[in-house]
């Protein structure tokens, strides 16, 4: 009996079985007479035949570790379920298919493909042939911060070897390695998908990598860290400095302009940014609330009087308001009597420097929709400009690798620590996820309405006064840890 073809060639494509080693009922390996493990063709959950289909791609000039110019065969394959019929027809297509393929563009790695998806890929014809733009250049800075930190793990391979696996263990090293949000990973993982499909779509690849995976969820990213009662009071301190630099090289400044007679009708006060990017930091570490929060405030949201301010609405990186994204995320937060004086302190100076400032003939001038922390012209600030400058701020004073959204952890950490040290059993875990913008029951919350206010104030007289009363170590450079 003739034995039967292990392998089909077909023109520049091939169909072979996928085998796997046979077992018996009880799982165990079947041995033919000479003691080597007996192969049967693999097959898949519905029981149809496994096949590999092959497309070559002719050969490549490589060198070698000792440094020979050697050649190699490039090929692409795919696994098929079906029928041998069907695994040939399956070749073939794949054969058309890669005729199709730019094969010098795919030897490129993937940050050599996402400049090319920047460059053609985000603009669009007009019907006057002219290209515009698909996104705002804000929009598209982010999209490649974003594959900016997936592209190291991606470019040891050339875009036409890539598989999905490639991809999954490329997402796993971000999560190890970077601390990002979760929705800062999904964004990740959308707009890598988009980089694949224009690759498809402009015939550099036949099939994409990332397709099909998953996005993140909380439980599998890693849990952020926060600062202890110690770390925390040592940050108040370091912002205490630094608040008080930044008027005072202001007051200079201005003192300076006074004497060139330059003192109203500029374009902007240079240092504003600053002092509002420390007064920012200091907000969110004595709130929990988070970057976008803290730079949407309005002062229309602040109530100097009672010392709290109203969270509705949040700043996104490209400089537009939204609303928070559940009920829970609108809410009246308590801020202690130390971070109550210096927003007092700088409602006045503000108002006195965005006076100095002349937009279209008329000096600014502070009002309720106002936003409490400005840029140099009196506008919104920046939260990815935001963040530059924490980076920096961070490894000057000592706690680098520390990020922003980790003084929220802190915030709900350190209260988390003293709900059993509270007498009157006022500060509960409940309050701790109303204070933060956790989503809870709403009819809970408007039952006990009153009761929360009053715990509320609770929660933010006891950061207030870890903050400030809390003894600080020898400095060190014990703050710090690995980014």
């Amino acid at each position: 009996m003739a034995r039967k073809k292990q392998r089909e060639v077909y023109g520049t494509g091939s169909v072979s079985a996928c085998t796997v080693i046979k077992k018996d009922k009880d799982g165990n390996t079947v041995y033919d007479s000479d003691g080597k493990p007996v192969r049967i063709q693999e097959k898949n959950k519905a029981g149809k035949p496994v096949w590999r289909c092959v497309v070559s791609l002719g050969t490549e000039q490589y060198v070698d570790k000792d440094g020979n110019l050697r050649k190699r065969q490039r090929k692409a394959q795919k696994r098929f379920a079906g029928t041998l019929k069907e695994a040939r027809k399956f070749a073939q297509s794949m054969t058309e298919d890669y005729e199709q393929v730019d094969l010098d563009t795919v030897k490129d790695n993937f940050s050599a493909l996402v400049k090319r998806w920047g460059e053609t890929g985000l603009v669009k014809k007009t019907a006057d042939g002219n290209t515009v733009p698909k996104c705002s250049q804000k929009q598209k800075n982010q999209y490649l911060r974003h594959l900016g930190y997936i592209a190291p793990y991606l470019d040891t391979k050339p875009v036409l070897d890539l598989k999905k696996k490639d991809v999954e263990e490329a997402f796993a090293g971000v999560i190890r390695d970077r601390k990002l949000s979760v929705t800062t990973l999904n964004k990740i993982v959308s707009v890598t998908n988009r980089v694949f499909e224009f690759a498809i779509d402009h015939d550099y690849i036949v099939r994409n990598p990332c397709r099909g995976i998953e996005l993140m969820e909380a439980k599998k990213v890693q849990k952020r860290d926060a600062l202890s009662e110690e770390q925390a009071a040592r940050l108040r301190m370091e912002l205490d400095k630094a608040e008080e630099a930044a008027y005072k090289a202001l007051e200079d400044k201005e003192r300076r302009q006074a004497k060139h007679g330059n003192t109203f009708g500029r374009s902007e006060v240079r240092g504003l940014c600053t002092l509002s990017y420390v007064l920012a930091v200091r907000l969110m570490l004595a709130t929990g609330c988070r970057r976008g929060e803290a730079l949407g405030l309005v002062w229309g949201n602040v109530n100097l009087d009672e010392g709290t301010i109203r969270i509705a609405q949040t700043l996104n990186e490209s400089l537009v308001l939204k609303a928070p994204k559940t009920d829970a995320g609108i809410r009246n937060l308590y801020i202690d009597e130390h971070t109550l004086q210096h927003l007092l302190k700088w409602q006045a100076f503000q108002k006195r420097m965005l006076h100095l400032v002349n937009a279209d003939g008329v000096a600014l001038s502070q009002d309720d929709e106002t936003p409490v922390f400005v840029t140099n012209n009196g506008k919104w600030c920046d939260p990815t400009n935001c963040y530059r400058f924490w980076a920096k701020f961070r490894k000057q004073i000592g706690f680098d690798g520390w990020v922003l959204h980790e003084l929220r952890h802190t915030q709900e950490t350190i209260l988390r620590g003293h709900i059993e040290e509270d007498a009157d059993g006022q500060l509960t875990q409940h309050m701790i996820d109303v204070r933060l913008g956790h989503a809870t029951p709403t009819g809970a919350a408007r039952s006990y309405a009153h009761e929360m206010k009053a715990r509320d104030k609770v929660a933010a007289d006891t950061i207030g006064r870890i903050l400030y009363e809390t003894k600080i170590k020898s400095k060190g450079n014990q703050h710090s840890k690995a980014a």
